[in-house]
């Protein structure tokens, strides 16, 4: 067993209970960077230069790297999470909150999705009333192409049981105008839709040069009559 084991295990107990001090909790993420070294110290000292664990995660790289104890790759690793714990809270806080109403939605996402440089496959969940009540994203984990999961969505729709929802895809580097893998991914969520009793209420696709939407072309109309599963059983 390694000498701090002891140590951490008792702050992970901590954790659980959510009774972790400012310093503690920064003191077991370092534990991640710095596995065989002793980061109660460091902690300290990076909230003494930085007033808090919110400075510390805002701090330029080269000024955490000339806190003692803070080499190169723990500087690395603090400045990636804090940009990444930024850009989780900036789309968490700009999430889509009200009533859904397609050219107030446009709006919303054109605002909310040109900075994101990947693309991302994303469900607004609706309640009876068409209120957005959550967003999730339905994709497998790939990074330059958002692959539709199924599953994710089926087991979605099980435990959150909405009304509606509404498709919302991007194209950072293309054109607005849905693509025949686009079609796709619409035919198979109508599909999953129409088995749980959800209406699709639309897919909407954004980039550069606007927002493109299924509702508004009349093609959502055509899709939802062909893959509703009342017709594929009818085939």
């Amino acid at each position: 067993m390694h000498e701090h084991d002891g140590h951490r295990t008792r702050l992970r107990e901590k954790l659980d209970k959510g009774a972790l001090q400012d310093h503690e909790y920064l003191e077991l993420l370092l534990c991640t960077a710095m596995p065989r070294r002793n980061t109660n110290d460091i902690a300290h000292r990076l909230l003494s230069q930085f007033g808090s664990v919110t400075g510390v995660f805002s701090a330029d790289y080269a000024d955490l790297i000339k806190v003692k104890g803070v080499g190169e790759g723990v500087a690395g690793f603090l400045v990636s999470l804090g940009k990444l714990v930024e850009k989780y809270y900036r789309r968490q806080t700009a999430a889509y909150r009200g009533i859904f109403e397609t050219n107030r939605f446009i709006s919303y996402l054109k605002e909310n999705y040109k900075d994101e440089r990947r693309e991302v496959l994303d469900v607004y969940f609706l309640d009876e009333n068409k209120f957005v009540f959550a967003i999730k994203s339905v994709t497998n984990g790939g990074v330059d192409r958002a692959e539709f999961d199924p599953m994710i969505l089926t087991q979605l729709l099980v435990e959150l049981k909405p009304a509606g929802l509404v498709l919302v895809h991007n194209h950072p580097n293309g054109s607005y105008l849905p693509s025949a893998a686009d079609d796709e991914t619409t035919g198979k969520c109508q599909i999953l839709c129409s088995y749980h009793n959800v209406v699709l209420c639309d897919h909407l696709i954004c980039a550069k040069e606007g927002v493109y939407s299924y509702l508004n072309d009349k093609k959502l109309e055509k899709i939802s009559k062909k893959y509703s599963v009342q017709n594929l059983i009818k085939e």
